[in-house]
């Protein structure tokens, strides 16, 4: 979800992950569905990760319901690939199904830990997105919104 974040207001410790993480995560395993939640199509990763999808020979399921609607289908999901926040380790703690979540750099708390849940960390290892997005400098600016598109996978690894 996370569209807050895009306009409206600019809370500036909740930059976002760019393209590149969500492109990291798909080339770790072979995906038989993705689902994608997002509050609205404001966020700029949205459109080129569905080609990405796509161009792996996936389909996309896009949900972008009300919030009842959402939460159930992230209760449901086995993987989640979390944005950056506090509302992904909330679903995480509540569901009985997740197995596996990606999240990048930080803001990702899960407590009480879940032994059932495996966690991976992916980290800007380059650092330059993380000091031009992730260092409570999120403004929504031009420039931070390219880079989130434009950042290359090669700068992330896995903790």
């Amino acid at each position: 979800r996370g569209g807050d974040v895009f306009g409206g207001r600019n809370p500036r410790s909740y930059g976002q992950p760019p393209l590149a993480f969500y492109l990291w995560v798909l080339q770790r395993q072979n995906w038989s569905e993705v689902v994608i939640v997002h509050q609205d199509d404001s966020n700029p990763v949205l459109r080129p990760l569905l080609t990405a999808v796509a161009e792996q020979g996936l389909e996309a399921q896009t949900f972008s319901g009300s919030l009842v609607e959402d939460l159930e289908v992230l209760l449901g999901a086995h993987t989640i690939v979390a944005g950056r926040g506090t509302f992904i380790p909330a679903i995480v703690g509540l569901s009985d199904t997740v197995r596996q979540v990606y999240y990048f750099e930080n803001k990702f708390v899960l407590f009480p830990e879940k032994p059932s849940v495996t966690v991976t960390r992916v980290l800007d290892v380059k650092g330059d997105y993380r000091s031009q997005v992730l260092s409570d400098n999120w403004e929504n600016s031009d420039a931070q919104r390219e880079l989130m598109v434009t950042y290359p996978t090669s700068h992330l690894e896995e903790a």
